[in-house]
């Protein structure tokens, strides 16, 4: 059973919508695609609508992105690595706000299919307000 790490982060500041998803989409893809022992690389794009505004709404992030491996010590070898060091984090510098990145581990569990290109993944993130004591 593979693990899934989850990121989000915001773009950079300065970088637009359009911008970050053409960097994360084009250049930032081709290096991550090189990091030893990743089995697949999944990138959620916001869909924007003709203002470059996400259709529903701002979910505090741009970047949504679902790194799988064939389990965690390849995963923590990956992020260990002088290639993640030295080339991704790097290339991450330009394309998102790593102050307030977040991070999930999740299992991945297929349960019938595969995804088809063109899908669309919708993913709703709730925050529920603390009441004051």
């Amino acid at each position: 059973m593979s693990v899934v790490r989850i990121g989000l982060a915001e773009r950079a500041s300065g970088l637009s919508r359009p911008a970050a998803q053409r960097h994360w989409r084009g250049d930032h893809a081709r290096l991550f695609a090189q990091l030893p022992g990743l089995v697949s690389y999944v990138q959620n794009h916001t869909v924007l609508d003709d203002r470059d505004e996400p259709l529903l709404g701002d979910p505090g992030f741009d970047i949504f992105a679902e790194v799988e491996f064939a389990d965690e010590p390849t995963l923590d070898r990956a992020a260990a690595s002088p290639y993640y060091r030295d080339v991704i984090l790097a290339d991450e510098k330009k394309l998102l706000d790593a102050s307030r990145r977040t991070f999930l581990m999740t299992r991945r569990w297929l349960q019938t299919g595969t995804p088809h290109a063109g899908s669309y993944k919708v993913a709703l993130f709730l925050t529920r307000k603390q009441e004051a004591v």
